[in-house]
């Protein structure tokens, strides 16, 4: 954790120079928007795709694989007369979590992908994907909550 936070706040510390207010003339709305090209594209392949996505998959499939071997080994050992039960409880529940992250971060991630990097031209089609997204996105925040 003292490693990870300053590594987020650098990471993170461009944010606070690259978003611009933009007043929308037509309608006299303010919006905070990003108007840097390379920090556009540093977000969409590294902050979300990266970062996002890929760190919370790759860790949740270590430990996925990691219970999933400790499974196999208690099988195998010697048992005692009482075996703890938790040492049966804890990998399932790793796995369980595994699980659950598969199902409510993998959709989010397969839409994102498709919207950003797919070259869809029918905007009916775009606008059904990126309602899908938002129903994929509140799903992916319901993983936490």
């Amino acid at each position: 954790m003292i490693i990870a936070i300053p590594i987020v706040i650098i990471e993170q510390s461009p944010c606070l120079f690259v978003y611009n207010h933009v007043k929308i003339s037509t309608i006299n709305i303010v919006t905070c928007t990003i108007l840097n090209e390379s920090f556009i594209r540093f977000n969409t392949s590294f902050d979300y795709l990266i970062v996002g996505n890929f760190f919370p998959y790759s860790i949740a499939f270590t430990f996925g694989l990691m219970a999933y071997r400790n499974m196999q080994e208690l099988s195998y050992r010697t048992a005692p007369l009482v075996r703890p039960e938790l040492d049966k409880q804890l990998p399932v529940m790793v796995l369980i979590q595994v699980i659950c992250t598969v199902f409510s971060i993998f959709p989010s991630l397969v839409a994102y992908l498709i919207l950003v990097y797919g070259s869809i031209q029918d905007l009916v089609i775009v606008a059904r994907l990126r309602i899908a997204y938002v129903v994929m996105t509140c799903l992916y925040y319901s993983y936490f909550a």
